[in-house]
């Protein structure tokens, strides 16, 4: 309800909404790995705050070492909770200084969005990009 009056006084679209907050997918493996609570707990802790700084293109920036700055993890936690979302298909490396979350988990967008960001997660490996053999 103060939803809608919001809109109303200041004249955004209901598009505004869909694009301001991540959406966590529930019909996939992934997801149901982070629903039936299938984490530890250095990887819940991480992937929470990679939530909490992940961009429109699923893509968290930064090196190991200032992620860990920025969110006030220990080394250990951060290492130990990307290795289990790694092994569970929820987030890599996709370059040197950026992780990408998967977006059967979660996304930031309109569901058309959800197309690009799967394309990207699925030409991407922690290698490089995917050759088409």
């Amino acid at each position: 309800m103060l939803a809608s009056k919001y809109l109303v006084r200041t004249g955004h679209s209901s598009n505004y909404w869909a694009n301001m907050f991540n959406k966590l997918k529930q019909d996939s493996i992934e997801a149901d790995t982070l629903r039936h609570g299938k984490l530890s707990g250095p990887a819940a802790v991480v992937f929470v705050k990679m939530l909490f700084s992940v961009n429109q293109n699923n893509i968290v920036q930064g090196t190991p070492e200032e992620i860990i700055q920025g969110s006030r993890m220990t080394e250990w936690e951060f290492k130990l909770g990307i290795k289990h979302l790694k092994t569970k298909n929820i987030i890599r490396k996709y370059t040197a200084k950026e992780y990408m979350l998967n977006p059967d988990v979660s996304f930031n967008g309109m569901d058309n969005r959800y197309y690009i960001l799967k394309h990207m997660w699925d030409t991407q490996t922690t290698s490089g990009l995917k050759s088409g053999k």
